[in-house]
Formats: structure tokens, C-alpha cells, sequence
């Protein structure tokens, strides 16, 4: 399921001294009224409580920075700057301005996203902003102007990562109930890569900009229960190896298209890895729990996941498999055998698709081994016969 995370940005705007320099001039617009800092604050679609590290529709759930990129134009002379990010002297990246989390206790001017050198609304201008997360040394991501004097959000324009190497790192350390979802946003390990869409906004309008994320990889979860027919068994699961898969690829977002009659992925994966033993893996480890039965009334299965990765976008061939080892312990636990499934992942999924969650999901359901007796009759053979007298 692709899904979307809302970034509020309260934006004002300053006059530059320089082109080069984002130093404010603290100038109002007229003799009475206070100018408003850019302030940036989290915020949910299906709740309106900003500052919640514990919603997953909220940002900050997943990461605490985002590096934004801002454009205004006046409506005066038709002037553009550049109120967040570098200028754009010719085609090229930029890099944007952070913004880091911080909560209630210490709020920006109100808000829970943090910057240097405050903005200011110019409300003869016409702005727009556009971002991506999380700000990190190893995320290549950067926003890439068509042309000089570009506006944020022009024709061309575009936001471009290239060569970027997934590890196959794993949330499900220990297999879990549920997906976990965040875990991605260590520096120099995979990155739950997001990007915002571009919000024009009028500079008379001083409400709240929205920015609305997405994450442009894919995700791959396996989840595995056990039928009702182990309830008295007790099922563990010793590995499970996904190989094949490409783990590098670069990005470009105006490639993107998705719709009822095209799909075309923003990722080009390399055919090379970068890591030739590249796997997504789980292990067992001590004390990992057996697979937990199905519900008592109902007998619904009850499975656990056990590899929650990100996957580059791409098409899925036929070298990529799956390998599941598992065991089987009989109810008087007397008797264990162990067991390998393997099977192509192309039977299962075809390709994975920027901002899509897959669900892998197996239930272990055997059939008991039973035996019907049956006699093969005597063969018949002549007959001798005496005659006693």
C-alpha cells in the first residue's frame, strides 16, 4: 500500500542581501504589522496533533530531518530568489536548507521543525517549496534545476539520487506481530528515501504550506503462520534467504508515471550489485519464539514477520529465489523434522514498484502422514493331492 506523509511548513519569506547569503533582514512590509518566521511543523491527515513521534502518518515517526527548497517570485518585477536552497547559476543539484524535529519542549517559534536564520513572508510574492528526507551523508538525493533562474517546481526540474546501494538490512531482528516500518534512518545503512511533491503558495497567504512525502523505494515483508492443524505442534522458523535481487540503482522523479493504463518506475537498477552476496535474510536466533497458534475460536492464523526490507524498484527475473527452512516438532515433542522451501520470487511478484509495500505471506499447513493396512492374498498355486487308504 503506497502511503503519503503530510509536512505543514508556516512559511514566511525575508529579502536577501545577497543571492549567496540567506541572512534575514528583519524589514516589515508596511509600519503595523509583524512579518512571521517559516515555521514547519508535523502534522496528520487522519489527526490534527502535530509533534506525535508515534503516528505513522506523521513524518517524525520516521525521521527527524528534511532538507527543503524554496522559490519566490515577485509579483512586482517578477524577480525570483532563492529563500531556501542554493541558487540555481545553471542546470545542475542544489543542495536545500535542514530542518531537524524538535519537540514541545523546545519549540521554533511555535513550531517542531527547527532551521538557521529565520524566513520571512514577502506578501508581493509567489512562492514554492518542495523537499526530501531524511539529511543524511549517505543520502544521495538532491534537488536538480533545469536551468538557471529555474523556480522550485518548474518544467525539468527534478529530484535525482544516483548509484544508491541498499545493504539489506532487516527490521525483524526478532520476528515480530507487525511491521515495525521504522528503523530506516541510520546514516550509512538503507534510508527510507522520501520526497515531497512541489506546494505553491501565495505570499499573502500565510497559513500553513503542505508537504506531503513519499517513500520512492519499495518495501518487502515475509510473514509466516501456521493452519490449525499445528496447534499442537510446535512450528520453528530456522532461516529464510531472499537472493538475486538488484541492490543498486539510480533515481529520477519526472521518469515516474503511474496510472490506470502505464507504470514507469523513476529507479533504473544496475545490473551489477555492488555486493555480489547481496540477500535479504532472517536467522533464528536464542530464544526465538515458535510459531504462534491460531485463535482459539475463530482458528485465524496468527503469523509473524520476519523480513521487513527495502527493495530498489525493478523488474524481478528469473535469478531471484527464496529459500525457507523451518522445523516441525510433533506434540509430544519426540519427534522433529526439518524442512526446505524454495521457490522463484518471480512466482509470487513480477516487479517491485516505487512507493509499494509487498507482503510475502506463507502459512505452514502439512499434511499428516497416515497409512491404510490392507493384505495381499496368497497366491494360488497347484494343488497336491494324496489319497490315503
Amino acid at each position: 500500500m503506497r502511503k503519503s506523509y503530510l509536512i505543514i511548513a508556516a512559511v514566511a519569506t525575508s529579502f536577501l542581501a545577497s543571492c549567496a547569503n540567506e541572512k534575514v533582514l528583519n524589514e516589515r512590509q508596511d509600519g503595523n504589522e509583524q512579518q512571521a518566521v517559516i515555521g514547519f511543523s508535523s502534522y496528520s491527515e487522519k489527526s490534527t496533533k502535530a509533534g506525535d513521534v508515534t503516528d505513522i502518518s506523521n513524518l517524525e515517526f520516521f525521521h527527524n530531518t528534511f532538507a527543503v527548497y524554496g522559490t519566490k517570485q515577485s509579483t512586482v518585477d517578477g524577480a525570483i530568489q532563492y529563500v531556501f536552497g542554493g541558487k540555481a547559476e545553471a542546470a545542475g543539484t542544489q543542495a536545500g536548507v535542514t530542518c531537524t524535529y524538535t519537540d514541545d519542549s523546545n519549540p521554533f517559534h511555535g513550531s517542531n521543525w527547527a532551521y538557521e536564520d529565520e524566513r520571512f513572508w514577502d506578501k508581493q510574492a509567489n512562492y514554492v517549496f518542495t523537499a526530501y528526507a531524511p539529511v543524511a551523508e549517505s543520502n544521495p538525493l538532491r534537488y536538480y534545476y533545469s536551468s538557471a533562474d529555474a523556480l522550485v517546481g518548474g518544467s525539468g526540474n527534478d529530484f535525482v539520487a544516483t548509484d544508491y546501494v541498499l545493504t539489506g538490512k532487516n527490521l525483524q531482528a526478532k520476528a515480530t506481530a507487525a511491521a515495525i516500518y521504522k528503523g530506516f534512518n541510520v546514516n550509512g545503512s538503507d534510508l527510507d528515501l522520501m520526497t515531497s511533491q512541489a506546494q505553491a503558495q501565495a505570499g499573502t497567504d500565510h497559513k500553513q504550506v503542505p508537504l506531503v512525502f513519499k517513500h520512492i523505494l519499495s518495501k518487502l515483508n515475509v510473514v509466516v503462520g501456521k493452519a490449525q492443524s499445528l496447534d499442537n505442534s510446535t512450528v520453528k522458523i530456522n532461516s529464510i534467504e531472499i537472493t538475486g535481487l538488484k541492490d543498486k540503482g539510480s533515481y529520477s522523479e519526472k521518469k515516474y508515471v503511474k496510472s490506470d493504463t502505464e507504470s514507469i518506475s523513476g529507479w533504473t537498477a544496475n545490473e551489477t550489485n555492488s555486493n555480489a552476496a547481496y540477500k535479504l535474510s532472517y536467522t533464528t536466533s536464542d530464544g526465538e519464539p515458535a510459531l504462534p497458534a491460531t485463535t482459539a475460536t475463530t482458528h485465524e492464523i496468527n503469523p509473524l514477520y520476519f523480513i521487513e526490507s527495502l527493495v530498489i524498484p525493478q523488474t524481478v527475473g528469473d535469478t531471484p529465489k527464496l529459500t525457507l527452512k523451518y522445523t516441525i516438532t510433533s506434540g509430544s515433542g519426540n519427534y522433529s523434522e526439518d524442512y526446505t522451501y524454495e521457490m522463484n520470487l518471480k512466482d509470487a511478484f513480477t516487479s517491485f514498484f516505487d512507493r509499494y509495500s509487498y507482503n510475502l505471506i506463507f502459512t505452514i499447513s502439512p499434511t499428516v502422514i497416515t497409512f491404510d493396512a490392507n493384505v495381499t492374498p496368497w497366491e494360488q498355486v497347484n494343488s497336491t493331492e494324496i489319497l490315503l487308504d
